[in-house]
């Protein structure tokens, strides 16, 4: 009874990231930091207030910012980055918070931000990797229908397995 209840007071959604929302993004970044060091360089990149303005104001050739969150209430619980590789191709970076991890939260916006992308272009294409380590990042992406790409050794020793994501069935 008190796990419903607390459920039904959680709000979650999708958007947009906007550079108003730097202060959010970097408390977020700043709170997870020991548990998102292993696998995204999002800590080590954005340090401060202008860090975080910065990254949330690049945007993509027509205009759209290039981040999406999902939000539990007014807390940035993850994010996922869209890189253009070429034109209608992006590779996808993803990272959530220790709190909502395994529940299925990433799986949910990578969808959406495709879904969206998909409403602004014709067939863009998606890609998204793990560092072979990264099991929890494995099984999201196995959750997903894509067909695997390629794997890259990296100078740092580190080794990141890359996927192509497919249209996803109904």
């Amino acid at each position: 009874m008190v796990q419903q209840n607390l459920q039904s007071r959680i709000s979650r959604y999708f958007r947009e990231l906007r550079p108003d929302d730097a202060s959010t993004f970097l408390r977020s970044i700043r709170a997870n930091r020991n548990f998102l060091l292993p696998w995204v360089t999002t800590p080590t990149r954005i340090l401060s207030l202008d860090d975080a303005e910065e990254e949330l104001s690049i945007q993509l050739p027509d205009g759209t910012y290039r981040r999406y969150g999902a939000f539990e209430n007014q807390e940035l619980v993850a994010s996922v980055k869209l890189i253009p590789l070429s034109r209608s191709k992006y590779e996808i970076g993803i990272w959530c918070v220790e709190r909502v991890a395994g529940q299925g939260l990433g799986v949910e916006l990578i969808l959406q931000t495709i879904a969206w992308r998909r409403m602004l272009e014709d067939q863009p294409k998606f890609i998204i990797g793990h560092d072979v380590g990264n099991l929890r990042s494995q099984r999201m992406i196995e959750k997903l229908c894509t067909r695997p790409l390629s794997v890259d050794q990296h100078l740092t020793e580190r080794t990141t397995l890359y996927y192509e994501i497919l249209e996803q069935p109904d």
